[in-house]
């Protein structure tokens, strides 16, 4: 039996510190990878929340329809959101809360009254009128009805001629809850 010489266990040596090595930069690179990748998540979540709160610009053109469990427990959320944005008097947020509710649930007239209400208060006369009217059409006895139309008087005025959705009648409801423009 031979006893490894001196150099052979030197170069042994070297060769696992050179793999240890290795596996350091090795490691190094994947927690860099890993970083940027949750970083990169991390953005886009934050960038699609922001966006999914913006008002739309455009109609909606998801057929009317009822919403699904999931759906309505979003749209609690989201009305509820825009609630405290109400209470705190940030209209901009208010709005956006309750058009993204309004887009999940077209039918449902009380977000598109808290749409408009906000809309209204954030100086957004246009779409402000325009939600309010819709909430009227999709509800005429509803509770907010005669404030939904006392607003419509109020700022139907301020709306600037040729702007997009401008009114250009008036919405009336008759006692029988009959609209007529």
């Amino acid at each position: 039996m031979s006893t490894p010489s001196r150099s052979d266990t030197k170069t042994a040596a070297k060769r696992r510190a050179a793999a240890r090595q290795r596996r350091r930069v090795l490691l190094r690179q994947i927690g860099a990878i890993f970083f940027v990748a949750i970083f990169v998540l991390g953005t886009a979540t934050t960038i699609f929340v922001a966006q999914s709160v913006q008002p739309s610009s455009t109609a909606s053109t998801v057929p009317t329809q009822a919403p699904t469990e999931s759906a309505g427990a979003a749209i609690t959320q989201l009305q509820q959101q825009a609630q405290q944005a109400e209470a705190k008097q940030d209209w901009a947020a208010a709005s956006g809360y309750y058009l993204a509710a309004a887009d999940l649930s077209p039918s449902n007239a009380t977000l598109h009254y808290g749409a408009g209400k906000a809309l209204v208060n954030k100086g957004d006369y246009t779409k402000g009128v325009a939600e309010l009217q819709k909430a009227i059409e999709l509800n005429p006895d509803a509770t907010f009805a005669a404030e939904a139309k006392s607003l419509i008087d109020k700022y139907k005025g301020n709306i600037t001629p040729g702007a997009t959705g401008a009114v250009t009648g008036t919405t009336t409801i008759s006692s029988t809850g009959t609209i007529t423009k």
